[in-house]
């Protein structure tokens, strides 16, 4: 595993203490890249590629305002905080350890029942379930909501939150939600 963080917002020191929090896993912990702006992708993508498809990649992030990805191909967790809704670096952060979580969650699915978790990935237009309904999203949701909750006091310590009270959830539209608490 390795950290790469291009981010002031979430250190890798601060990663490496939010990993600790989480329960112990036997499988190989993600290599976890964080960008607080776009311009740090760019200097993240393969080598080989070309300008264009660097533009479409930032391009497809930026337009679906994705906030984070895990890719099960690669081992590798990407947030991206600079699509998160908010100025408030605190708000950015206590995102951020929501995403972190949220991917983590998707890379023990991943690990622990394969053929559940790729099969979640195609949808089933049968049943007419999108992919934020899914049973990883809102499996992946609930883990990251808990272990905010179940360790809000560490958190508040570490990132010297003592000021500042915070609840986490997620809305009827599977969005994240940060409450004054």
């Amino acid at each position: 595993m390795a950290i790469y963080s291009h981010s002031s917002i979430l250190t890798e020191n601060e990663i490496d203490f939010l990993l600790d929090l989480l329960p112990t896993s036997h499988s190989r912990t993600p290599d976890i890249y964080i960008f607080d702006g776009w311009q740090g992708i760019t200097t993240q993508t393969e080598k080989g590629s070309d300008l264009s498809a660097r533009y479409y990649l930032l391009k497809h992030l930026v337009k679906s305002s994705i906030f984070s990805s895990y890719n099960y191909q690669q081992c590798k967790i990407f947030i991206y905080l600079f699509n998160l809704p908010y100025q408030d670096p605190l708000l950015k952060k206590l995102h951020g350890v929501f995403c972190l979580f949220h991917e983590m969650r998707h890379h023990h699915q991943f690990t622990t029942n394969e053929h559940k978790f790729l099969q979640s990935l195609t949808g089933s237009p049968l049943l007419g379930v999108s992919y934020s309904f899914s049973w990883v999203e809102k499996d992946a949701n609930r883990h990251a909501i808990k272990w905010m909750r179940r360790n809000r006091k560490k958190i508040n310590d570490q990132f010297q939150l003592h000021f500042h009270q915070w609840d986490i959830g997620v809305n009827e539209q599977n969005k994240l939600r940060i409450l004054p608490g």
